[in-house]
């Protein structure tokens, strides 16, 4: 996850032509930044919005934003399991509870130069938001089964292999997942909340005997960021060029979005095709602290940093979502005493 992710290529004038149904344009971006600030007040403060895509200031802040960005973090998961090969013998995926596609438009994208393509189906609570991405899927020239459900009818799926991106979130309780799914991209706020629940669930699955992790996790045991600590949570951070518009937009925004962040696992009923027992992936950022920096990485159920002393002149410049060989360390408590640079080597599987 460590390549710059951008948009289609279309997307711009896809965009435009949507937003100017909702009587928006990305020409007037303080307009815009209005209506996306707006909707993000809304969900920041977690009330009941009843089904917002009725609103066309709603919609047009969604497609605007909230679906880009949703976008360029489905596209890095898409691309973690197109290395693993994690949707190799997948038929039938469904994108449960789709609002305008970005889940849709990820795996599409990622999937490009592909022999063949699994059959694709949209699913939501929400009739308005379905029209929404029955536009996109013209624009984009994409044929999918769309239907109206909510999360709770995810027996009544036709799918062997299911995403849900940032849905799990917004339910109290989780659905139970029916035998005939065998595969499941989740794609979750990078909140501790979300973070930690997530990986509960996890635990839950893999302790069933039913489910086998492979991604991000590089083991199937215990996770340690669950067990060894309160309150850290697993999450990654992925890099992209931002639009010219998307900055113009930015400008009369408070947030920034230079990096984004997510919360994710794939999980299904078969063994990772590929054995990454022994390899590390890095899941924090560079802690500076006094002589040393430190950088959390996670290859089993013991809650691990690498860390090296600034006086050796050691620069490994990790990411969040590496994977990595961890060679000769000098163990230091929970940490692991890098001496030479040459022994952490990324590992491309």
């Amino acid at each position: 996850m460590s390549q710059p992710f951008e948009l289609p290529p279309l997307f711009e004038s896809y965009l435009q032509k949507r937003l100017l149904v909702a009587g928006h344009s990305l020409k007037e971006p303080e307009k815009l930044a209005h209506a996306i600030r707006k909707l993000s007040n809304l969900f920041l403060k977690g009330e009941e919005l009843g089904d917002y895509w009725k609103d066309s200031d709603h919609r047009a802040a969604y497609i605007s934003y909230f679906s880009v960005l949703n976008f360029l973090r489905a596209r890095a998961v898409f691309e973690e399991s197109r290395r693993r090969g994690f949707l190799e013998s997948t038929k039938v995926l469904a994108d449960w509870g789709c609002g305008v596609g970005a889940a849709t438009w990820a795996f599409l994208a990622e999937s490009r130069g592909a022999e063949s393509l699994p059959q694709v189906q949209g699913y939501d609570q929400s009739s308005a938001a379905l029209s929404e991405y029955k536009e996109w899927l013209n624009l984009f020239e994409i044929k999918s089964k769309v239907e109206q459900l909510a999360l709770r009818d995810l027996s009544k799926a036709n799918a062997d292999t299911v995403v849900m991106s940032y849905i799990l979130n917004e339910v109290d309780q989780w659905p139970a997942i029916p035998d005939f799914i065998h595969r499941l991209v989740i794609i979750e706020p990078s909140t501790h909340q979300a973070g930690r629940r997530l990986l509960k669930w996890r635990e839950e699955l893999l302790a069933s005997g039913q489910w086998y992790a492979w991604a991000p996790c590089t083991h199937q045991r215990d996770c340690p960021l669950l067990i060894q600590s309160g309150k850290d949570w697993c999450h990654h951070r992925i890099h992209w060029n931002k639009p010219d518009w998307f900055y113009e937009i930015e400008k009369y925004l408070p947030m920034k979005n230079e990096t984004l962040t997510l919360t994710y696992l794939l999980l299904a009923r078969e063994k990772p095709k590929q054995n990454l027992e022994g390899l590390a992936r890095v899941v924090g950022d560079e802690q500076e602290e006094k002589g040393k920096t430190r950088q959390m990485v996670c290859r089993g159920p013991g809650r691990e940093f690498l860390s090296w002393l600034h006086r050796d002149q050691i620069s490994l410049k990790l990411k969040r979502g590496d994977l990595i060989e961890i060679g000769d360390t000098d163990p230091k408590g929970n940490e692991l005493r890098v001496l030479l640079s040459e022994n952490i080597r990324k590992v491309k599987v």
